[in-house]
């Protein structure tokens, strides 16, 4: 992820995302990955929860992708 982050390189960035305790809290609140999944639908790099499932976030290089995955999310 360090070298991602040096080279500026917003697809390893995206390919290095990683949290061990998505898998578990996702089992646990299947939503999570419903988020997640509209998410890549709409043009998400990856998609990520943060530390123990307090957010979910995205990566996008697109921000009109970005605009309209959000715009979708608040209509859910």
């Amino acid at each position: 992820m360090i070298n991602a982050i040096k080279e500026k390189d917003i697809n390893k960035i995206a390919n290095n995302l990683h949290n061990d305790f998505e898998y578990s809290i996702c089992k646990q609140y299947p939503l999570i990955n419903e988020i997640k999944k509209k998410m890549i639908d709409n043009g998400a790099l990856n998609t990520l929860m943060s530390g123990s499932g307090s957010t979910v976030f995205s990566i996008y290089n697109d921000y009109y992708k970005a605009l309209d995955s959000l715009k979708e999310l608040e209509n859910t």
